[in-house]
């Protein structure tokens, strides 16, 4: 996966105009993350939302990278389908968002880019899986190969996403992050794990 990150944090987002997730973004990581104050004032409450959920993940993954109770490619499953659900796939707004948030993480060195950045490869395999529009593709144009055994690893899930969803969230919950998993995070994992989760 990805790792490193950008320089702005929790706390990059608690300037007007105030978001939803402002009590939540106070906890200041000491590591980067892909939590970028421009977009977050552009693009407002669902960009802040997707990147901590994100943020919160990769913070998950970071703790045990080997971990093989999950699938590999859990961190990136879950970023998907939280994209996939809080967000109209169809919509240009949607799209505007992904790009400037997918572009900002790429534009940076691998080794500089923070917690979080495996959204990119979520955007990536809902590109390729058909369910973001091709014509986000064209942002994907520097890679010199698909990332072939996170797809192929990716496609099982998606299998049976309920199934799946409920496997990956149950045992997120069941592990300790300092700091904790931001609210609304915890909110979308326990969806997921109880099956009220809707993919769009």
């Amino acid at each position: 996966m990805l790792r490193g990150g950008l320089c702005d944090s929790f706390d990059a987002v608690s300037d007007p105009p105030k978001l939803r997730l402002q009590q939540a973004a106070r906890t200041r990581l000491e590591q980067p993350t892909i939590m970028d104050r421009t977009l977050a004032l552009e693009h407002g409450a669902p960009y802040v939302q997707l990147a901590v959920f994100a943020i919160d993940l990769d913070r998950l993954f970071a703790l045990d990278p080997e971990r093989s109770v999950l699938p590999f490619g859990w961190e990136v499953f879950l970023s998907e389908a939280y994209l996939l659900g809080a967000l109209d796939p169809n919509a240009e707004t949607t799209h505007a968002l992904l790009e400037d948030t997918c572009l900002a993480v790429l534009a940076q060195e691998p080794d500089e880019q923070g917690y979080g950045s495996q959204l990119v490869f979520a955007v990536y395999d809902a590109v390729h899986r058909g369910a973001l529009p091709k014509t986000l593709a064209p942002m994907f144009r520097s890679w010199r190969k698909a990332p072939v055994q996170l797809l192929d690893a990716l496609a099982e899930l998606w299998r049976d996403p309920l199934a799946s969803l409920q496997r990956c969230a149950a045992d997120c919950l069941q592990r300790k992050l300092d700091p904790p998993f931001a609210p609304p995070t915890r909110t979308v994992l326990e969806a997921m794990r109880d099956g009220r989760w809707a993919l769009r």
